[in-house]
């Protein structure tokens, strides 16, 4: 596979993945706001306490074509639409509408977010909230940006004066755990759901909250956010809460400031 001087894939019409993947985040905005607090959703269960729309499979499909059409042998690994091996050591990961509980309700809180892993590592990443008109874009060794002006979080100092979210997903048991951590960091009283772990990530990144944690994401979920947190500064990373780095397949995470995470992952 071709590469431009920045190190990352060309695709088949010569354009830069930087290039594409603007194109297809803002795709999928667009549909979001067609369809958004509207009719026709085709919402159902894909399991308990997981709802698809028939505008995720849509837009995943739409996204899909488009990346193995300018990357053909990369590998693509999609929260609705399954995973395909490439022949590349790149891998496209795909979610089309992250928070769709929050997109089916009308609740204005979701984005869709793509990366592209170089041998499991996320190299370039984006997570557009059609709604809000943010985009969150990094690129491996180039730093984060939001709607292209560098980010540099300035976190609290304490776990008091903190701003957490969290997120929690259908295992009745981890959402046990899950809100036993927020109890047992009180007095913290400036605690959120939000609704998107994409979001969240972006946002702990960005510095605008200190800390989110999730027990259960997957790959899809995470690894553009991932990414943000490594572009973002030497006070901020992830980690799963065994303490170890996080990769796109820790499952538990815990992101955001370094001098705060250790007292969130014992509690």
């Amino acid at each position: 596979m071709t590469t431009s001087p920045d190190g990352l894939p060309l695709a088949a019409t010569g354009r830069t993945a930087q290039s594409v993947v603007l194109e297809a985040a803002h795709y999928a905005g667009k549909i979001h706001l067609q369809y958004f607090r509207g009719d026709h959703l085709g919402a159902r269960e894909k399991r308990h306490a997981d709802v698809v729309t028939d505008v995720d499979i849509s837009i995943e499909r739409e996204l899909r074509q488009l990346l193995m059409r300018e990357f053909p042998s990369a590998g693509f690994l999609g929260e609705e639409t399954g995973e395909s091996e490439g022949d590349s050591e790149y891998t496209w990961t795909v979610d089309p509408i992250d928070g769709t509980a929050n997109f089916v309700r009308g609740i204005p809180h979701f984005a869709t977010t793509i990366a592209l892993l170089k041998n499991d590592a996320p190299v370039l990443g984006i997570t557009y909230d059609a709604i809000r008109k943010d985009t969150f874009f990094a690129a491996a060794g180039r730093g984060l940006t939001l709607n292209g002006v560098p980010m540099k979080p300035n976190y609290a100092t304490s776990i008091e004066e903190a701003n957490l979210g969290f997120d929690i997903g259908p295992e009745e048991d981890l959402n046990v755990r899950a809100f036993d951590i927020i109890r047992s960091l009180l007095p913290m009283y400036r605690a959120r759901l939000l609704g998107s772990a994409a979001l969240g990530f972006a946002y702990a990144a960005a510095g605008i909250i200190d800390l989110y944690f999730h027990l259960a994401l997957k790959p899809w979920d995470v690894a553009a956010g991932l990414l943000f947190i490594q572009e973002t500064d030497a006070d901020a990373v992830s980690i799963d809460f065994d303490g170890a780095p996080a990769t796109p397949w820790s499952g538990s995470y815990l992101v955001g400031a370094r001098n705060l995470l250790e007292r969130m992952r014992t509690a």
